[in-house]
């Protein structure tokens, strides 16, 4: 198969993370809110390391569930953060998170192209593994901050 045709891959995949942005407020209603971004934490991570297994069309499974979820974080993590922020400092708090991603996106970079250099699929599973560490740190502190925040509101 020609590699441009991978492409016309991505189109359904893209729409489905438009429509996933549009539905994510149900996810808390059924899951919670905390379970909702552990889930949306987890399957991404998940999926792309179960994309280091293979090499073939059905890695595209595994891509539209990964960008699923993380279609799915953005609206959810805005309505947490909106009625928490106050609106004058609101852009700088909801810009920490495409800063963070981006800073670590920058330090994994190299990692990742030196695994992409020996494995195409260790590079799905490398950064499978990275993202559930990295992610995986982020939700932790932000259950710790939560819970802080919730003690010195009780006092």
């Amino acid at each position: 198969m020609p590699l441009g045709v991978f492409g016309l891959f991505l189109v359904p995949v893209q729409l489905l993370a438009i429509m996933g942005a549009l539905a994510a407020y149900r996810l808390p209603r059924i899951f919670g809110f905390t379970r909702s971004m552990a889930l949306l934490l987890i399957t991404p991570a998940l999926a792309l390391m179960l994309m280091g297994l293979t090499d073939r069309l059905a890695m595209f499974g595994g891509f539209a569930v990964s960008r699923l979820a993380f279609s799915l974080r953005m609206p959810l993590a805005i309505d947490y953060i909106n009625p928490r922020t106050d609106s004058e400092i609101r852009a700088t708090v909801l810009s920490v998170q495409p800063l963070g991603r981006s800073l670590v996106l920058a330090v994994m970079a190299p990692l990742v192209g030196l695994i992409a250099e020996r494995s195409f699929t260790g590079t799905f599973a490398a950064i499978g593994a990275l993202t559930l560490v990295t992610g995986g740190t982020a939700y932790l502190l932000w259950l710790h901050a939560g819970r802080t925040s919730e003690k010195l509101q009780a006092r």
